[in-house]
């Protein structure tokens, strides 16, 4: 892999935790634009012409509204995890496996985890 293409993709990976917590269109677009900026600053075309794609999608289709409605849906779905892992645990309490325990407990704090994260970008 090229330097600048490996440095390209490093920065959309970086980037993507800080797209993920923006939740307007507005502030959606102009991370785009960020990345579209980079990858022409460094001649990477292919990854230019996708983000050129992505933008005129965001701007054809985003509304603050879905992305407030996919957050509100995707916290719900969370919570449904959580109250699954923790009947889970529960049952493998009852049947009184301590390694079944152990890994019900993480799958648990991972669920709590996830549902944490997705509350904390919902505002």
């Amino acid at each position: 892999m090229r330097p600048l293409t490996l440095i390209a993709a490093l920065s959309l990976v970086l980037a993507a935790p800080l797209a993920l917590a923006q939740s307007t269109c507005q502030a959606k677009q102009h991370e785009i634009e960020r990345q579209l900026d980079f990858a022409r600053l460094h001649g990477n075309t292919q990854q230019a012409a996708g983000l050129e794609r992505a933008l005129t999608e965001n701007r054809r289709h985003c509304s603050d509204a879905r992305l407030d409605r996919e957050q509100h849906d995707k916290i719900v779905k969370l919570q449904q995890k959580v109250r699954q892992r923790e009947t889970e645990l529960h049952q493998a309490e009852r049947d009184g496996r301590p390694d079944k325990i152990a890994k019900q407990r993480r799958k648990l704090d991972e669920a709590q985890t996830e549902l944490r994260a997705a509350q904390r970008a919902a505002g």
